[in-house]
């Protein structure tokens, strides 16, 4: 008999580790920031000094919409009919949801983070020769999501011995989508769990070592060079478009009630985001391989 075993505790997500690591699982951290046609923004940036600045975007926004769905709309056949009347998500798998569906002109949409001076302030004024809503400007941050695979003992209610090191403080989700993330879990499996035993055992007997679904819970999943991929992915850059990212694509929690920012292109924008799963697909299934064939 031979055993498949997971690469981590619950779904396999992760391993312990010592917080705030490359390793670790990141996150996009949005601000939003409204400004009037014609108004001018200056002042720093909301959020600046407490986690690295990964992009400031602008756009004009053109249309504002309140969309309120039926618990019905969730069966099948009127999903069906929502999406050919475009007024649910189009990509397979999404399902309707209520929101406040704001439209963004794309040939508005700019990338001005090399505006933003080195102590994080940003001075622009808005055309007031566009007729629309107002614009806003979009602030992101590079941060781990920190979520952990496995809670920690501090945060479990039970009998629990306090830990006194990383490696009895739970599991932090490692990150999907870098050699990185990979190594986080070989590198403790080496030292921590791979003894002369259980290395033999584990020869003898093992076989695939396999992870469950990806549900880190996090407003963006993402990695350190995924900029990169993208672009050498689909030949043009992401930052413009990260608005449109953070609808269908969060974990969303507690019954929030969703903001949705689309384009005024004939798909919405459902395009962009689509190519935004492509690089996450690829980025993933290659940090999975690498954490296999390490093992």
């Amino acid at each position: 008999m031979i055993a498949d075993f997971a690469l981590g505790p619950n779904q396999g997500q992760g391993v312990p580790a010592v917080e705030d690591t490359d390793g670790l699982s990141w996150d996009l951290f949005p601000y939003n920031i409204s400004v009037p046609i014609g108004g001018h923004y200056g002042g720093q940036l909301p959020g600046w000094g407490s986690f690295p600045l990964h992009a400031v975007t602008v756009g004009l926004v053109t249309q504002s919409q309140n969309i309120s769905l039926p618990a019905a709309a969730t069966t099948r056949g009127n999903l069906v009919s929502l999406v050919q009347e475009g007024t649910a998500p189009s990509l397979p798998g999404d399902l309707p949801s209520s929101r406040v569906q704001l439209t963004l002109a794309t040939d508005s949409l700019r990338d001005i983070t090399n505006q933003v001076t080195s102590d994080g302030y940003l001075d622009i004024t808005f055309s007031s020769n566009l007729t629309g809503i107002e614009y806003n400007i979009f602030v992101t941050y590079l941060v781990h999501s920190d979520f952990r695979a496995e809670a920690s003992p501090l945060d479990l209610t039970g009998p629990e011995t306090s830990p006194t090191s990383f490696v009895q403080n739970g599991s932090w989700s490692v990150d999907h989508y870098s050699a990185a993330g990979a190594m986080t879990t070989t590198s403790f499996w080496e030292k921590y769990l791979l003894d002369n035993d259980t290395r033999s055992l584990l020869e003898a007997v093992g076989e695939f070592g396999w992870e469950d679904s990806i549900e880190i819970r996090s407003n963006l999943q993402w990695t350190q060079n995924f900029s990169q991929s993208f672009l050498e992915d689909h030949d043009y850059a992401v930052n413009e478009y990260l608005p449109l990212f953070f609808h269908q694509n969060r974990i969303i929690f507690d019954g929030e009630q969703p903001i949705w920012w689309i384009t005024d292109e004939a798909d919405s924008g459902n395009s962009h985001i689509a190519d935004y799963r492509t690089t996450v697909s690829a980025m993933s299934h290659d940090e999975l391989h690498h954490r296999l064939m390490t093992r």
